[in-house]
């Protein structure tokens, strides 16, 4: 309901579609077979972007998919008694959606989580918007003519960003800032790449490239990677995590368990609730403490609220 495929498929437009491949269902093995060296040799991933929807949490989790998204797709199977050995050459952009994610912890790092508008607010626009087309307006909810033709002029750039250090001295100091900070620095790349043809060029022993700059590629990157980094642990959270968090927010020093938790948080199953809790609990974001609790015979977890900072660059 919050919009998920349509803002995805929008966006998708915007690319030559023989460039893009989706999929509404799919196994996490199809990835080892789909476009596989054995049977298609000449084919790359390299420029391609892959869509698959409303992606089940087998599939997100699935270890193929872990090795898919960085590139070490050199694979052995067996097929009929026999070892079978290929490659999947080059690796796509890859664009998931899904409605409750729940990540493990190898993937948290590796796929950044948009949340979608779901004020009223925003469900105020789309109705009016869904009533205008309606009546026969046009809203012009389509990409340009010659936004299209412009992007068929971009070329790949070697992109320098002279101001890389600074970031760095500022950026916090944790393990999966590793791979936050080098995502960054890409989104800066790519904000100049896209407009190359407004970026200083230089060239340097016969090799040409463009320097991003701070006013509007910094600018721009900055705006995309907060709008998926919510945190200075870099943690993706989903709708329902933060839901979760809000409660122990409100009632900071506070001590729940599982049960508390069940009475006080509608709309979420057991299973799902101790997940989510022990997650973020996992992460840093809830304290996890044993009590003794009368009428049981074994000490209880319960969680608290515990301060971490948003991320301010």
């Amino acid at each position: 309901g919050a919009g998920n495929e349509i803002v995805v498929s929008k966006v998708l437009t915007a690319f030559d579609p023989n460039f893009v491949l989706a999929r509404s269902r799919i196994s996490p093995t199809v990835l080892n077979y789909w476009h596989s060296s054995i049977n298609e040799p000449w084919w790359t991933w390299y420029e391609k972007i892959l869509y698959l929807a409303d992606v089940s949490n087998s599939v997100l989790n699935s270890e193929v998919l872990k090795c898919f998204v960085t590139g070490q797709n050199s694979a052995t199977i067996t097929e009929k008694g026999k070892a079978i050995e290929f490659e999947i050459l080059g690796k796509p952009v890859v664009l998931l959606t899904a409605a409750v994610p729940s990540q493990g912890q190898e993937q948290l790092r590796r796929f950044p989580i948009l949340l979608l508008n779901e004020t009223a607010e925003q469900t105020k626009a789309i109705l009016g918007f869904q009533a205008g087309l309606a009546k026969g307006k046009n809203h012009n909810a389509e990409f340009s003519k010659s936004f299209k033709e412009a992007m068929v002029w971009l070329e790949p750039q070697t992109v320098i960003v002279p101001f890389a250090d600074l970031i760095s001295q500022k950026f916090p100091l944790n393990l999966n800032a590793r791979t936050a900070f080098v995502r960054l620095i890409d989104y800066i790349k790519a904000a100049a790449a896209i407009n190359q043809f407004s970026r200083e060029n230089k060239v340097n022993n016969q090799e040409n490239y463009i320097i991003a700059n701070i006013e509007q590629d910094y600018g721009l990157a900055k705006m995309v990677f907060e709008l998926v980094t919510s945190n200075e642990q870099f943690i993706p959270l989903t709708t329902r995590n933060q839901k979760i968090l809000k409660f122990f927010k409100e009632h900071e020093g506070g001590f729940f368990t599982i049960q508390n938790l069940l009475k006080e948080i509608k709309g979420i199953s057991e299973s799902t609730l101790r997940r989510d809790v022990d997650k973020l609990a996992t992460n840093g974001f809830l304290k996890a403490e044993e009590r003794e609790v009368e009428g049981s015979i074994r000490p209880v977890i319960h969680y608290c609220y515990s301060k971490f900072n948003s991320l301010v660059l």
